[in-house]
């Protein structure tokens, strides 16, 4: 059973380090990266909200580019 009915098993697999000895893996989605096109990106830095009990959270990310 998948999604919430069936605890997220696939989010637990790839994200929670208990689950998964592997390093846990993170997953951006809908980032507009407009902006960047035609940019040498040299760091960037993501700002999630820590939620209990969610799969996911709203995320400020910022990045750092060559002038």
């Amino acid at each position: 059973v998948a999604g919430p009915a069936g605890n997220f098993p696939v989010h637990r697999t790839l994200l929670d380090s208990e689950v998964s000895k592997e390093r846990t893996l993170l997953v951006y989605e809908d980032i507009n990266i407009a902006l960047l096109r035609g940019k040498k990106v040299k760091r960037i830095y993501a700002f999630p909200l820590r939620l209990v009990g969610v799969d996911g959270s709203p995320v400020n990310m910022v990045a750092e580019v060559e002038a």
